[in-house]
């Protein structure tokens, strides 16, 4: 992806991702455009590095092949954000960064003194990107990537032309990757 001289699209820019299956691909897609992406982890490490598999069949967090196909060329930092140093580490990485991509629960980062409102304004030319279902103005229900696909109106076109046969299920999470690729 390098242009004449080495350089890619997005370098010298930096982006925050609140670590989250939902926007995972986005971070990535613009890691390995160029941009500096710092993965935010909670203690313990991102629910992600528990998925399977694991290289050599042996689970652990540093051999999730979940983990590492969508998190190359980025960087990883662990941020408790229910803490009060925690807040402020992030507070500070934000302040530094052109964009942030997160896709927390409904009024998560509000209650911690984390959202938009409160950090954008210290960072005029931030850029905040939530990957939701239902965007931030009321609360997921409970999802999976069939419904949301379903949702959105591509399972529209994943069957049959007689649509009183079920529609054909894609495989992958097709409805997250479409998010992070629109995000």
């Amino acid at each position: 992806m390098a242009g004449a001289g080495g350089a890619r699209p997005l370098d010298g820019l930096r982006v925050v991702e609140l670590t989250s299956q939902r926007c995972t691909l986005a971070g990535k897609l613009l890691a390995d455009m160029g941009a500096d992406v710092i993965v935010v982890e909670p203690p313990g490490g991102s629910p992600m590095r528990g998925h399977e598999p694991f290289a050599g069949d042996q689970p652990d967090p540093e051999g999730a092949l979940w983990w590492w196909h969508y998190n190359t060329s980025k960087r990883s930092v662990v941020v408790d954000l229910d803490s009060a140093a925690g807040a402020a580490d992030f507070r500070r990485l934000v302040s530094t960064a052109d964009a942030v991509i997160e896709a927390e629960p409904l009024g998560r980062l509000d209650a911690l003194g984390l959202d938009w409102d409160q950090l954008g304004r210290r960072n005029q030319g931030l850029i905040w990107v939530s990957i939701t279902h239902n965007g931030r103005n009321r609360p997921d229900p409970p999802a999976t990537d069939l419904t949301v696909l379903a949702e959105g109106g591509p399972v529209w076109s994943c069957g049959y032309d007689d649509h009183t046969i079920p529609p054909v299920r894609g495989g992958g999470n097709q409805g997250l990757h479409m998010a992070s690729q629109y995000a």
